[in-house]
């Protein structure tokens, strides 16, 4: 069943609203502004909070006038889930080493239903426009996403394609199921995509997906920064040293 055929609880699905939008403010908000923006009674986000508050789920407030804020409770189930990857730990020392070499930023992503979800980025990051850990990315329309889409049947990418978020991304993003395809194509005969101002504007991504023994694309590797930064002459050279580096990692982990 696809997730369009689940039934969401009311009173879950109300909580998660207020857990996602206090996670794209995280300098915290007031009842007022909750309910303004979730289209909730006031009283209703106030007893959400209140269940919130005593799940651990949003910190301490000293003052009624002080916004409601997110606690690190779900950057802890975060973590844990990507603790388990054990190869994020050998890859991590590397991740730097690769972004100074390059002067562009490193970022490793993981599949999740029809997105990806940033797991890593180096720590020398200079591009403001990065992605950030826990950002999510459209598979269809991302560097780090096609990576992932080799492989899969006509009929998984056309409901892929047909049950699209129709949100705004950049201006070079796939228009059409055939385009997408043609995409996918190229990743798996040159095993890298470089894609510019598909997913954000002024973010282009060079990725290559990192493939285990058993032939499992289990993550993508990218470079990111802004389009001037990929000049076309530098793509193909770019993406056979990022090639070797992935080759090489893969190696060492699997030892």
């Amino acid at each position: 069943m696809s997730k369009s055929e689940y039934k969401a609880i009311q009173s879950v699905e109300r909580t998660f609203q207020i857990l996602e939008l206090l996670a794209q403010n995280p300098e915290g908000l007031s009842i007022q502004t909750i309910s303004e923006r979730t289209g909730l009674s006031g009283s209703t986000v106030h007893r959400l909070l209140h269940t919130l508050y005593a799940l651990g789920y949003t910190v301490r407030r000293h003052s009624n006038s002080e916004p409601y804020r997110l606690s690190m409770r779900l950057f802890e189930f975060g973590s844990a889930s990507i603790e388990k990857l054990s190869f994020i730990q050998k890859i991590h020392p590397s991740l730097d080493h690769l972004s100074e070499d390059l002067n562009l930023t490193s970022c490793v992503f993981v599949p999740e239903d029809d997105t990806v979800v940033c797991v890593m980025v180096s720590t020398r990051s200079s591009f403001s426009s990065a992605p950030t850990l826990g950002s999510r990315l459209p598979m269809w329309c991302s560097a780090s996403g096609k990576c992932f889409l080799v492989g899969k049947s006509k009929e998984q990418l056309t409901e892929l394609w047909e049950n699209r978020k129709n949100s705004f991304f950049g201006p070079h993003s796939p228009s059409s199921l055939e385009a997408l395809e043609e995409d996918i194509f190229f990743v798996e005969k040159n095993r890298y995509f470089f894609a510019s101002e598909e997913a954000q504007v002024g973010r282009a991504c060079l990725a290559v997906p990192l493939i285990n023994k058993q032939q499992e694309t289990i993550a993508s590797l990218c470079i990111c920064g802004s389009p001037p930064m990929f000049p076309r002459d530098k793509i193909e050279p770019l993406a056979q040293q990022l090639l070797q580096f992935v080759d090489s990692m893969m190696s060492f982990i699997s030892k």
